[in-house]
């Protein structure tokens, strides 16, 4: 049978996004950082997304840092104008999802070797983008969500002589979504995210096995359990990874 293209569509795009940033020494162990970015292109407009830090030193081997930032996402192509006439449709209409992020961090050298760090965050997401059914039964992107998610991260890394270094973090996280499809701007009830997991446990350790020029690596991850957005619970899982790399010829 002949070759029948579903799809043809042609298209050009073009963004560009001039940004600033700087920081100030406000006191000898005490800095202030600010930006700010602004977006041109072919999605919703234009954007501008600010950010700061505040950075702390009481004493020579604790860090403590305040931050906030915002950031958005635009709509890829694939989102707004795949349509094959059979299952899917674009949406030309689609706003980029935007971010705010609110994160305090603790940072303390333990000794030579050892830094552990804790932090608390918390992020605003609007016009997450999502597929549903419209009326007529065709799969189409919509901005359907808003999201907060809040969490903990505690983290251990160590770096020793001739290349050893090793790393261990746990993260503890909630995040929860309104469907803003069906109520409008209040959202509906507050429901938990789909494909989130709650816990994550990540490590690794990397030393060099000739020299200081190849080195091995052994690495590891564990993802709690979630639930997907047909509401079916997705077990957890656990995943090691080994490695062989090189740099420094």
């Amino acid at each position: 049978t002949p070759y029948e293209p579903m799809l043809d569509s042609r298209r050009t795009s073009q963004t560009w996004g001039p940004y600033f940033d700087a920081s100030v020494n406000v006191m000898t162990n005490l800095t202030l950082g600010a930006g700010v970015r602004y977006d041109k292109g072919d999605f919703d407009g234009s954007r501008m997304s600010p950010r700061a830090s505040l950075i702390y030193k009481p004493v020579a081997p604790t860090t403590i840092k305040l931050l906030y930032g915002e950031a958005f996402r635009a709509p890829n192509s694939y989102e707004r104008f795949y349509s094959d006439g059979l299952t899917q449709i674009g949406n030309t209409a689609l706003r980029p999802e935007t971010i705010d992020t609110y994160e305090v961090v603790l940072e303390q050298e333990l000794g030579e070797h050892f830094k552990a760090s804790v932090a608390g965050y918390v992020y605003f997401v609007d016009d997450l983008i999502d597929q549903e059914l419209d009326p007529d039964g065709f799969l189409v992107y919509q901005n359907l969500e808003h999201v907060r998610g809040r969490g903990l991260e505690f983290e251990l890394s160590s770096r020793f002589a001739h290349g050893v270094r090793g790393r261990l973090s746990y993260t503890l996280q909630e995040t929860k979504s309104w469907d803003t499809s069906a109520t409008g701007a209040g959202g509906d009830e507050a429901g938990e995210l789909s494909n989130s997991p709650h816990q994550l446990i990540q490590g690794g350790i990397s030393f060099p096995i000739y020299e200081e020029k190849i080195f091995s690596g052994v690495d590891f991850r564990y993802v709690s359990g979630r639930t997907t957005a047909l509401g079916t619970d997705v077990p957890a899982y656990f995943v090691v990874n080994l490695t062989l790399f090189s740099h420094r010829f």
